[in-house]
């Protein structure tokens, strides 16, 4: 009997022996959260004294001349008589930043919208709408977290460093949020700034590199990503950027758009037709996979786990392709037999789960010297699956063709036949 597993075209040997590693471990060290968690920024806190004329002022006339926040005394008239409540603008904001700072952010959310409501004119409303943002934001209410930081932005001194702030904070919700059109434009205004440090726009570079990726514009997404990365061997000629965290979230976002143009290629019938959608997708794993590589020697662990559990996740997902495609019609019960075993059996589909384990079980190692990430207890949970599948196979176990196995489950996700027929031969 012939054997009918398809006529595979050799999987380039760099795709099955490339060793992906993880940078210069040495270099290794925390990072800040990703650009889609809250972002670790302190809430601000404005100096104490609100005005003070000038030294010259103060030279001449010996007097130094503040400017203090207004009071509110509320009369309480109660059972036992009579109680006066005062309450000023700068304790109010006091109990906020330190109920935030403390992680209660319920408490600081009364204690800045209080501020805003009893005094609307004060210098520190600015500073509290932005505070009042990011506590409504840890405390899940992204809608008013939104509105607050597009108030700051909108009552801040046109080009002032609040402004900044609150735009970057703002972009930086719409993206984790999913709102990619309007972060976009968050970002853009803020790069129309001439005032940011070039760490500063190489932030806001790469996350609106990032915004366009999840849009689907991967044209614009690559050459911003890569508008980040020149920018920083620019800048860093002149001067020492400490760029790090971003740099490898370029670099990340970048690998990101090939990787997604090789998920989304399925391997289709006829053998000619697999034979060139086969060819793409190594083409596109191959540019993905160098990519992240760029990412994992960055120095940045978030990133650098990042781009190690992505690698191996191209290799299951390469896996799952060949899984998926379907038994060819025109076989009969013997010849799909036959073929069921010849797919389960054959070398070069077996290695892709072999490398995903590997790769993964690397990541976990980098978690356990460098510390853990949530990309290196995802490759725990996946390293997990792939040992069930292949000692599943190793017992006997055939994985019937078009279908990916779940991991302790009698389930499984199923293609459709149709979708493995091409339109048209030539593509």
């Amino acid at each position: 009997m012939r054997q009918f597993v398809p006529m595979l075209p050799m999987l380039p040997m760099l795709l099955l022996t490339a060793s992906l590693g993880c940078g210069p471990r040495a270099q290794l060290g925390p990072s800040p959260r990703a650009a889609t968690d809250f972002p670790a920024v302190a809430p601000i806190v404005p100096p104490l004294l609100d005005d003070v004329d000038d030294e010259d002022d103060a030279a001449r006339t010996g007097v130094i001349s503040l400017e203090l926040e207004p009071l509110r005394i509320d009369v309480i008239v109660g059972p036992d008589g009579t109680e006066a409540v005062v309450s000023d603008a700068r304790t109010l904001f006091d109990d906020g930043t330190d109920a935030l700072v403390q992680g209660r952010p319920g408490e600081a959310i009364l204690a800045y919208e209080r501020l805003l409501a009893d005094f609307p004119d004060s210098k520190l409303a600015g500073i509290a709408r932005y505070n009042a943002g990011i506590a409504h934001e840890r405390a899940g209410d992204d809608v008013r977290a939104a509105a607050l930081f597009a108030e700051a932005i909108a009552a801040a001194p046109a080009g002032s460093s609040d402004e900044k702030d609150a735009r970057q904070r703002l972009g930086d919700l719409l993206l984790r949020t999913q709102q990619f059109a309007r972060a976009e434009a968050s970002y853009l205004e803020l790069l129309a700034r001439t005032d940011l440090t070039p760490a500063e726009r190489i932030a806001a570079l790469a996350a609106l590199g990032h915004a366009r990726l999840e849009a689907g514009d991967y044209a614009a997404a690559e050459e911003t990503l890569r508008s980040a990365i020149r920018y920083h061997e620019e800048a860093s000629a002149a001067e020492h950027v400490d760029a790090r965290h971003h740099l490898a979230m370029a670099q990340y976002f970048l690998a990101a758009i090939p990787q997604r143009q090789f998920a989304a290629l399925p391997l289709r019938y006829p053998e000619e037709q697999m034979a060139r959608d086969l060819d793409q997708k190594s083409q596109l794993f191959l540019v993905a996979q160098e990519r992240y590589e760029r990412a994992s020697e960055s120095g940045d662990l978030y990133y650098a786990t990042a781009a190690l559990f992505q690698v191996a996740a191209m290799y299951r997902k390469f896996w799952d392709d060949f899984m998926l495609v379907p038994i060819p019609r025109a076989l009969d019960v013997a010849e799909a037999k036959e073929y069921v075993k010849g797919i389960n059996e054959e070398p070069q589909i077996r290695i892709l789960l072999q490398k995903a384990l590997t790769i993964h079980e690397r990541n976990i190692g980098v978690g356990r010297e460098f510390g853990a990430t949530p990309w290196v207890d995802r490759s725990v949970v996946a390293v997990g699956e792939i040992r069930e599948f292949l000692a599943r196979q190793t017992g006997g176990e055939l994985f019937v063709p078009g279908s990916v196995p779940i991991a302790k489950a009698g389930r499984a996700v199923r293609g459709s036949g149709a979708e493995y027929l091409p339109a048209r031969r030539e593509l």
